[in-house]
C-alpha cells in the first residue's frame, strides 16, 4: 500500500467513519440516557416526598416531647411543693410581698 493511499485512507475515515460513529452511537445511547433519566427524576420526586412525610413526622414528635417535659415540670413542681410542707409556703409569699 502506497502511503499516499494510507493518508487518503485516513482522511476518508476522518471525513465519513467518524460522524457515522458517532450518528450510531447516539441514536443507539439516546433511549438508555433518557430512561436513565426519568428514573433519577422519579426517584428524585420520591425521595422530596418522603423528606416532607419525615419531617411532619418528626415535627409532630417534637410537639409530644415539649407536652410531655411541660407535664413533668408541672409535676415536679407540685411534688417539691408536697414535700415542701405547709410552713415553707409562707415565708417564700411574704418575701416575695416585700420586694
Amino acid at each position: 500500500m502506497d502511503p499516499q493511499d494510507a493518508i487518503l485512507l485516513f482522511l476518508m475515515f476522518i471525513c465519513f467513519g467518524i460522524p457515522a460513529v458517532g450518528i450510531t452511537v447516539r441514536f443507539a445511547l439516546k433511549p438508555i440516557v433518557d430512561s436513565i433519566i426519568r428514573l433519577r427524576e422519579s426517584s428524585g420526586a420520591m425521595n422530596a416526598g418522603v423528606v416532607e412525610r419525615r419531617v411532619l413526622e418528626m415535627q409532630d414528635e417534637l410537639a409530644q416531647l415539649r407536652a410531655s417535659v411541660s407535664e413533668l415540670e408541672e409535676t415536679v413542681a407540685f411534688q417539691q411543693k408536697l414535700l415542701a410542707g405547709p410552713g415553707a409556703e409562707a415565708p417564700a409569699l411574704a418575701a416575695t410581698a416585700q420586694d
